[in-house]
């Protein structure tokens, strides 16, 4: 056991050095270029998100030169790339409402240039926030502006990650009867393009299971409880399947 920590500690910290190596190589590439021209503006995107993990008031930094490079060299798309990790930066530094705003700033760009999927995936990841902020209202009001884009791009996959986050928000709101018309919606998705085999859908499962438990349907809840044991022993997910059987 303890060799085998070590060995993920050790992988983990080569992955780190890595990382860090890519970064210092960036910033010297950034630093060494005078003009305002597309390659420091891509070098700065890139900056900003490869830092939001490790180092968000640095990559804030950069992608506020991000900004700055797209506006002057009228490139709308690097800038909606830019705000995106603005908004990312700041959700790591727990500023949500400064996040919510540089948010913003990229569904009004990517409205201008209707690029609908964009303005959905910007939408959905504002639901995230909500969540955060245990607003299960608004944070579902933006899950169905991003559906409906879905929906229309016959999108199976973000369909079923969105309904499963509408499903989460209706839970929260002790929703229970909703919550499980959600999930089954999401679950049926996820059979239909066969995708089962995933923690997603078992996670969907033990969901609708908890859901007709606390309704005390009990055969209801026990019938999806045992779906998720056994597409969590496919998976063989140790947790999952510890989970279902208690």
């Amino acid at each position: 056991m303890k060799s085998s920590v070590y060995y993920i500690l050790m992988v983990c910290s080569f992955i780190c050095y890595a990382q860090q190596q890519k970064i210092d190589s960036l910033e010297i590439a950034f630093n060494s270029i005078e003009l305002a021209n597309l390659e420091k503006l891509q070098i700065a995107n890139q900056l900003s998100s490869l830092l939001q993990q490790t180092n968000p008031e640095k990559g804030l930094k950069f992608s506020k030169q991000a900004i700055i490079l797209a506006k002057s060299l009228h490139l709308n798309e690097k800038e909606a790339i830019a705000y995106k990790n603005k908004a990312l930066n700041l959700v790591a530094l727990s500023k949500d409402s400064l996040a919510i705003e540089a948010y913003n700033k990229v569904i009004a760009i990517q409205t201008e240039r209707k690029d609908w999927n964009q303005v959905a995936r910007i939408n959905y990841n504002k639901g995230l926030i909500y969540f955060g902020q245990s607003d299960y209202i608004q944070a579902n009001a933006q899950n169905f502006k991003a559906l409906d884009v879905f929906e229309k791009e016959k999108d199976s996959f973000l369909m079923a990650v969105v309904w499963n986050s509408i499903g989460i928000n209706q839970m929260y709101q002790s929703l229970y009867p909703e919550a499980i018309d959600t999930y089954l919606k999401a679950s049926k998705i996820h059979e239909q393009t066969n995708t089962t085999n995933t923690d997603r859908y078992a996670g969907i499962l033990t969901n609708i299971g908890l859901l007709y438990y606390r309704l005390e349907k009990n055969d209801e809840a026990l019938k999806y409880y045992t779906k998720s044991l056994e597409t969590n022993k496919k998976l063989d997910s140790k947790i999952g399947t510890a989970n279902a059987l208690t």
